[in-house]
């Protein structure tokens, strides 16, 4: 009777978690060498051979103990026998004796986490057969030793009646994999039951039988035999299993694909006599594979009797004898084995067993243990002796230490896995990560197989263990980068050349990466990855440089708007589908354009049906170049292209840097396991492309469901924009899995695990933890183009740029514009909402119409008051140049204000735009600025823009230091009026500089505090005006209640709060003084709150103690405290001077009517009245002190009434300051001159003169100060002004009178004198030139215009930009070089000449005289008065091409029909003609080519040099022809379908479609029969025939004969022509004549054809045509 054991167990817990690290065998300090075991038997290690590898590190065997000596395997110490050992010392005879085995499935039991008896076959490993032992030694004698048993006395034992034997029997020839999903048709990464390495599978209806199981030498009166069945689900549907065997009839359910194990004893008897058959089956309904299983192994453990026989080896088991317990030892005689030299080890106990007996006849005792002795036989010559020849050192790069891995630095984070092979580039991408803020370390694969993985090559749960035991010693492991390509795991497994391909394995099949580390840790959440993972498919070492060389070059890069723009790319199949995905992809937009990500995207999407799509290239093209941060694919792939299809990114110049992440929502586009025979993956194409390509790749490896898909991509683009925002890919990644998993969804969790990373799971791609606001120059323009002083103002238009997150808070932008003359007069604060991305304002900027002409600097801030948190404020601010123009004339020399040396100057100005049409000009001169007295002089002048002279006689003999006054204006016909321009210049003999020596040229001067009274032609001081108001509260109790008390200035809060320290709840009298004149509070000394400055203000004057440390503007008095209430009747009495004004509140309940009456005094002094009957309420008070008509009393009649105070107050100015225009520039001062006289006598009066110095770029600074300016001459001004630092001046004269009159200092003159500097002017008036403003593509632009020096001073060299601005705004330089000086009074006349090539449209030409140099930040190159004459454009348009290029394709010469046959190896032309002679085809991007092979729908791009031998010819002068020549060869039969689409230099397409053409390849020479055509004919008939391979017939005729079979004509090759492989139509055409030209006779005539190839005669090929040949041969009628 059988015994059922065991029938099954199932584990629901996560078998793996529960293993070991799998290193704690390992001794970091102790050397290890490794050796490979790939066959299991007994080993030995010579000494020479462990003497030569100790030598080649260095180390000498002979100072090692043998008895020292270990190897492991396993994770476990191996017993040897050491011969010799005993004297501590390894002799020359020495060995190392041990029994190995090679690898099984022990260790792959757990990668199958749900259920470890899923792995139905652990006789098989699914990674590798070999092995690594590893020898290693210590400082103990007393390590694992077999112990050698030398008992061979058999005296008193009794022969063991049987021993026991295994038998096993499994199959490993087929893969399968497990349960197939069928949303996806393909099974998960994670290893199910029904995977694995097994026979064959059966189903209902079959009988499965492991028909010879050998059971030899059965000893049927022995114990029961054992039975262990392995047996694993291979179908979803429950199972009704039936076993069938020796004394073996069961039934059981099987579930799904779980696995088990069947334990049953049965008499031994019941076994065969030499095989034993078990069989099984299902009892369930036949069908189509809804009920299948597969047997993993059939074990039998059986006593035989003890007969082994005779191989080399043999294994058995010992039992202690059952019949003789008293024995200490069992007696085993073997028959059947004739070895010699026998050796025996009992593996159980470690022993090594000596062998008594003759062969055939062996006897041997083993020790009884109470346990069954496991015993392994050989002989000597068995003994693998030299197997092991050498031992290489078992640690990382070379060393034969292991990497300490528990002596890491506890915060070590991030790992990269390398292969041994490219060790050195490995380490120098974990040193880059360790100084890019990371704890990194390199790690040799190698070791981690080694350490963690029992020495098992390329096994992946090596990796897992080693992140595993990172988890859970590390304290934050953040990133493992896997350095290597992978290669399938099934694919490698029996094939020597994949598995050598492997640098770094992926785990299961289909490989997922993150299955190395799914699942681990205990915070992670299903199938999330408990250390984010990525890898770099790289093969060489060189691929990991260029690699880095790309994540260094990324990394270094400033933030920048790129980084924030996405490509979407949207597919699909259907039209719904299409519209569906296009859905998707518009949510995943809203999510990333509304986050912290603030992204901005841009969608391609696809527009047919077809099965296939090419984007347009070119619109693209420049968006990759100029930078993409991520572009997302979502339609039907495989994992060399999309349905949506970009080019080669080798065809993209995207380097720099600006490197894209890559993401495909499609099947197989993450597929980066394959071997290097298979086309190279999409994602491998983009990540390894050096200096271009993506930095990552984000795809899954195996087929996906659109819904699962979306889900997955929906939670990454959360993770990315918001929940992971600012962190590392990797770890976004890791998010988007933990939140995409779902409980229980198996198809969730398949998308999970195969969306695999190729690249650095380190990458940051959101690396903006703040907002970063930013503006350039780039970003401005205005509307109009040309602004003129016409207009009232223009409109700027700013683009505002967040290159950081984005924000939520609103901000300031703060615009200032610059006149030309530097002053600044405009100040424009805006509250802008929140930047997310890009956003543009617009601002209407007011036009200044006496100084505004010329460059107006225009500067913008943002977030000056920085409410924003921001990475970086530097590029907050940007100033640019607007050139405001006028249709007016320009009064230009002499300078404004300018003191002139000669007699008789020229007057000179220039129009304010250069090329202004002809008009008529005023000009007029006088010694006043009312242009009315008798001396006044004008002038009309009509000419068009440029300079326009006028030399008046007024000027020829000018007295000394006369001022004069002159105007100029376009003549009053053009407006009904006169504009004005006005300046005025005065003449001191050889004296040159700047002065104002006449009243009138002060109006222009700012004024402060000061009136400039032209009636009455002097200067006042002015009066001013503010408001006092004060507010009080008479019972706060909360703290916005006591802020609440507070007085303002002009709305302005000054004070607020009695702030008391201790006395805060004392009842007090706040107290403000304002100073009668500036009306500026007093303040208490204090701390200034920004610098720390202590400040003394008006003093303590015995006040309460202030809590605050700042100086405060009231002072506190306690109404309680009579020395206080003394201190404050001081304070108002005697300090505080008449006419200052006064504020008083009370603090608290303050008995008002209770004060001192020497309080209540000043009061009454004051002009207080009511006081005296107030208590309890809040009161308030203010008076100007002397004048007791002023006061004003407020007061509540409630202690909780809010009272207020309004009073005006009126300021007395006794000082104030009037500040000069612009002086200058110039290139070194010379000497300063001052005059003034007092406006009464005596006098307080008093002037001092400051100047201030600016700086070339505006910046203002005092630089003199303290001058005498009632007269001060000094002469060397240049020993304290230094030009280069200061080229311009101002004047501020601070003016000021103690006395009761009040009356300012009056100025007479001041003067500053320099050397001159020049004034260039563009002057059309005598020289300009431009062709024409429209210009067709590829004409020369042509432009003159003459350049004058106008001033009497020479110009340096002389510089000068020319550019064309096109119509994005971009300045595209002409290169023009500097030219000689351009002296005083001369002209520069030059032609330019360029290509306007690139800028069709509308576009705009410029010419700058001495413009501002790139090293330059203000200023231009050399210093001038003037810069509006130097500037000035004109507006051409470029005609662009409009016409199609032509497309020809031929075949060999042939235009084919869609699907006619062609040479497997034909030479494809492609050509494309375009009529432009200026704009050449020289570009092979020009060109697209594509190709479909047989049974694809996948374009494939085809590739110019570097990828194929397609060869590209551009086009030349005149014809513009440009030319492709492909020699293809197509090994496979089939039909495939070309596309070609080409564009000219002007992107015309060659047709609105591509050119598609379908054509049939058949590799096998062949020819079909022939037809002639017509038939029947009268003058000539032609032939057709088919030709199919790669070569032409050799050897072709067409024999003509009459029915009786005489030939009357044979037509040869030479005369049918050319042929060509493929539908050929005869170019010859036969006349009816025989071979000696005589006309036929009409009637029937046969025909046919013979054509060899190489000497053999061609293979017929089946056709159409057949029906009309029989046995070879046609008809032909002829008919006259």
């Amino acid at each position: 009777m059988r015994k059922l054991l065991l029938i099954a167990f199932l584990l629901q817990s996560v078998f793996a978690f529960s293993q070991p690290y799998g290193n704690e065998w390992v001794n970091a300090s102790q050397p290890h060498f490794k050796f490979n075991i790939h066959q299991e038997g007994v080993y030995r290690i010579s000494y020479q051979v462990l003497s030569d590898a100790l030598a080649a590190q260095g180390l000498n065997l002979n100072s090692i103990d043998p008895r020292n000596i270990q190897i492991f395997a396993r994770g476990e110490e191996q017993y040897l026998y050491v011969g010799g050992e005993a004297d501590g010392n390894f002799d020359t005879n020495d060995f190392i004796e041990f029994y190995a085995r090679k690898n099984d499935g022990v260790l792959d039991t757990e990668v199958y986490f749900d259920n470890p008896l899923n792995n139905a076959n652990p006789y098989h490993s699914l990674i590798n057969d070999t092995i690594r032992y590893f020898l290693t030694w210590n400082n103990s004698i007393a390590n694992a030793r077999m112990t050698l048993e030398s008992d061979v006395n058999f005296t008193g034992y009794t022969q063991s009646s049987y021993i026991l034997r295994d038998e096993i029997d499994e199959l490993h020839d087929t893969y399968f994999t497990g349960q197939n999903y069928v949303v996806t048709g393909s099974p998960s990464p994670i290893y199910s039951g029904g995977e694995g390495f097994y026979g064959y599978y059966f189903d209902a209806g079959w009988t499965d039988s492991f028909w010879n199981l050998g059971t030899v030498f059965r000893d049927a009166s022995g114990p029961d035999a054992e039975v262990e069945i392995g047996i694993v689900g291979a179908s979803f549907d429950d199972k009704n299993l039936h076993i069938q065997g020796p004394s073996i009839s069961f039934d059981t359910v099987m579930e799904k694909y779980n696995g088990y194990r069947f334990n049953f004893n049965v008499p031994t008897a019941s076994l065969g006599v030499n095989a034993s058959n078990f069989t099984f089956s299902m009892n369930n309904p036949v069908t189509n594979g809804s009920y299948r299983a597969i047997v993993g192994f059939v074990r039998v453990r059986y006593p035989q009797t003890p007969n082994v026989g005779n191989g080399q080896t043999a294994k058995f088991i010992v039992d202690d004898n059952p019949n003789y317990p008293s024995q200490a030892k069992s007696y085993v005689q073997l028959a059947g084995y004739t070895q010699g030299t026998p050796r025996l080890y009992d593996l159980t106990n470690h022993k090594r067993i000596s062998v008594g007996g003759s062969p055939g006849s062996y006897r041997f005792l083993i020790p009884d243990n109470g346990s069954l002795k496991h015993c392994y036989l050989t002989n000597e010559s068995g003994i693998a002796s030299n197997a092991i020849s050498v031992l290489t050192p078992a640690g990382s790069n070379g060393s034969v230490f292991f990497t300490d891995f528990d002596a890491l630095d506890a915060n070590t984070d991030y790992f990269a896995i390398g292969n041994a092979s490219m060790f050195a580039e490995v380490q120098q991408y974990a040193a880059y990560r360790n100084v890019s803020g990371y704890n990194a370390i390199a790690i040799d694969a190698d070791e981690l197989y080694n350490q963690f993985g029992w020495g098992i090559n390329k096994h992946p749960l090596a990796i897992r263990k080693f992140a595993n035991w990172a988890l859970g010693n590390l304290t934050a492991p953040s990133h493992i980068f896997l350095i290597g390509k992978s290669v399938s795991s099934l694919s490698a497994r029996n094939n020597p050349a994949l598995f050598a391909e492997i640098m770094v394995p992926s785990f299961g099949h289909p490989p997922s990466d993150n299955m190395l580390t799914s699942y681990l840790g205990t915070g992670t959440y299903l199938e999330e990855t408990g250390i984010p993972v990525g890898r770099l498919a790289a093969k060489s070492g060189d691929d990991v440089t260029e690699y880095l060389d790309k994540i260094m070059e990324y990394e270094a890069l400033p933030n920048n708007l790129w980084m924030k723009r996405i490509l979407h790319f949207s597919g699909g199949g259907t039209q719904n589908e299409v519209a569906q995905i296009r859905s998707f992809m518009d949510s995943y937009k809203t999510i990333i354009e509304d986050t912290l990500y603030g992204a901005s995207v841009q969608t391609f999407q696809k527009t047919s049906s077809e099965p296939f799509q090419i984007t347009q290239v070119d619109s693209i093209t420049d968006l990759v170049e100029t930078g993409v941060q991520l572009i997302n694919f979502f339609g039907h792939g495989s994992a060399v292209g999309f349905d949506v299809s970009i080019d080669h990114p080798s065809l993209f110049n995207n380097q720099n840097g600006k490197y894209p992440f890559m993401m495909a929502n499609s099947c197989f586009a993450g597929d980066i396991h394959q071997p290097s025979s298979v086309p190279t993956s999409i994602s491998e194409n983009w990540v390894l492309e050096p200096q271009g390509g993506a930095l990552g790749f984000l795809a899954t490896i195996g087929p996906g469901s659109r819904f699962y898909l979306n889900s997955y991509c929906t939670n990454f683009y959360h993770s990315v924009s918001h929940l992971e925002y600012y962190n590392t890919i990797g770890w976004q990644i890791k998010k988007a899995i933990r939140e995409n998993a779902q409980p229980f969804n198996d198809i969730t969790k398949l998308h999970n695990l195969e969306y695999t990373l190729h690249g650095d799971p380190a990458l940051n791609i959101t690396n903006r933890e703040k907002p970063d606001l930013m503006v350039n120059q780039p970003a401005i323009w205005f509307e109009p183009e040309e602004i003129t002083t016409e207009m009232a103002d223009f409109e700027m238009f700013v683009k505002i740029t967040n290159l950081g997150a984005a924000f939520t808070d609103s901000f300031v932008v703060e615009i200032t514009r610059q006149l030309p003359t530097g002053q600044i007069d405009t100040t424009i604060s805006i509250i802008h909402p929140p930047v997310y991305y890009l956003d543009t304002m617009s601002v209407f900027i007011p036009i200044d119409l006496i100084d505004g002409l010329g460059i107006n600097t225009i500067c913008i801030s943002l977030d000056n008051t920085q409410i924003i948190d921001e990475l970086s404020e530097v590029n907050n601010d940007v100033c640019i140049d607007v050139n405001v123009l006028s249709p007016d004339i320009v009064p230009i020399w002499p300078y404004k204000f300018a003191v002139i040396p000669d007699q008789g100057p020229t007057l000179k100005c220039s129009t304010g735009s250069p090329f202004a049409p002809e008009k008529t000009y005023r000009i007029e001169l006088d010694t006043t600025d009312l242009f009315n007295s008798p001396l006044m002089q004008f002038t009309t002048i009509t000419q068009g823009g440029g300079v326009v002279n006028w030399t008046p006689g007024l000027l020829q003999n000018m007295p000394d230091s006369t001022v004069y006054f002159w105007r100029a204006s376009v003549d009053s016909a053009t407006y009904g009026f006169y504009k004005w321009r006005e300046t005025s210049f005065q003449y001191i003999v050889d004296k040159y500089g700047w002065g104002q020596a006449h009243y009138f040229q002060y109006k222009e001067d700012d004024h402060i505090n000061m009136v400039y009274n032209r009636p009455e032609l002097d200067w006042d001081f002015v009066q001013t005006m503010k408001q006092f108001k004060i507010n009080n509260f008479g019972n706060p109790t909360t703290l916005a209640e006591a802020e609440a008390i507070n007085f303002f200035i002009d709305n302005g809060r000054e004070e607020y709060l009695g702030c008391t320290g201790g006395n805060v709840f004392t009842p007090q009298l706040l107290t403000a003084v304002m100073d009668g004149c500036t009306l500026k509070p007093w303040e208490t000394p204090g701390n200034d709150p920004e610098t720390g400055e202590f400040i003394p203000g008006g003093g303590a004057q015995g006040q309460l103690e202030p809590c605050r440390t700042r100086p405060e503007k009231w002072y506190q008095w306690a109404a309680t405290s009579g020395t206080s209430m003394n201190n404050m009747v001081t304070f108002l009495g005697n300090t505080v001077p008449d006419s200052s004004y006064i504020g008083i509140a009370t603090w608290l309940n303050v008995n008002l009517a209770g004060l001192p009456a020497n309080v209540l005094q000043v009061f009454h002094d004051l002009g207080a009245t009511a006081i005296d009957t107030l208590s309890g309420v809040p009161y308030a008070f203010f008076a100007q002190k002397g004048n007791p008509a002023s006061a004003i009393e407020v007061f509540g009649t409630d202690i909780n009434d809010y009272i207020s105070l309004t009073a005006d107050m009126t300021g007395c100015w006794n000082n104030g300051t009037i500040t000069s225009k612009y002086i200058g520039p110039t290139s070194q001062w010379n000497s300063l001159h001052v005059r003034s006289h007092p406006k009464e006598n005596p006098t307080l009066d008093s002037i001092g003169i400051n100047v201030i110095g600016v700086r070339p770029s505006g910046v203002e600074e005092v630089v003199m100060t303290g001058i005498n300016g009632n007269s001060t001459d000094i002469l060397d001004l240049y020993n304290s002004i230094d030009a280069a630092e200061f080229p311009r001046l101002k004047l501020n004269a601070y003016c000021s009178d103690d006395s009761s009159a009040s009356t300012p200092p009056q100025m007479d003159r001041w003067q500053v004198l320099f050397d001159g500097v020049p004034e260039a002017a563009l002057n059309p008036h005598i020289g300009y030139h431009f062709e024409s403003d429209t210009i067709n593509d590829g004409e020369l632009l042509k432009f003159t215009v003459a350049i004058e020096n106008i001033s009497d001073f020479d110009m340096d060299s002389l510089l000068v930009h020319y550019w064309i601005q096109d119509g994005q705004g971009n300045r595209n330089y002409i290169p023009y070089p500097r030219q000689a000086p351009l002296l005083a009074g001369d002209i520069l006349l030059d032609t330019v000449i360029t290509d306007p090539l690139d800028f069709l449209g509308g576009n705009v030409f410029w010419v700058e005289v001495n413009p501002r140099r790139p090293d330059q930040t203000s200023g231009y190159d050399q210093l001038e008065q003037y810069h509006f004459n130097n500037l000035a454009n004109v507006q051409f348009s470029v005609s662009g091409d409009d016409v199609n290029p032509i497309m020809d394709v031929t075949f060999d010469g042939i235009h084919i029909l869609d699907g006619d046959i062609v040479s497997a190896k034909p030479f494809i032309v492609i050509e494309l003609d375009d009529e432009s002679q200026f704009r050449l085809l020289n570009d092979t991007a020009d060109f697209q080519v594509f190709l479909k092979q047989p049974e694809s729908e996948v374009l494939q791009r085809v590739w110019f040099e570097g990828f194929t031998n397609m060869q590209f010819y551009p086009g030349e002068e005149p014809t513009n022809k440009a030319r492709i020549e492909w020699p293809a060869e197509f090994a496979a039969d089939g039909v495939y379908e070309l596309w070609v689409q080409g564009h000219d230099k002007s992107n015309n397409a060659s047709g609105d479609q591509y050119y598609r053409i379908s054509f049939e390849v058949i590799n096998e020479a062949t020819i079909s029969n022939v037809l002639n055509y017509p038939n029947p004919f009268s003058t000539s008939t032609h032939f057709v025939f088919t030709i199919t391979g790669s070569e032409q017939p050799d050897y072709f005729k067409i024999q003509v004969m009459t029915i009786t079979g005489k030939v009357v004509r044979e037509i040869t090759m030479d005369e049918l022509g050319h042929m060509n492989i493929g539908r050929n139509v005869t170019q010859y055409a036969w006349d009816g004549k025989d071979t000696y030209g005589d006309q036929l006779a009409n009637g029937v005539y046969l025909y046919r054809m013979v054509a060899k190839l190489d000497g053999a005669y061609i293979e017929h090929r089946d056709s159409g045509a057949d029906r009309w040949i029989e046995s070879g041969f046609g008809k032909m009628m002829l008919i006259r």
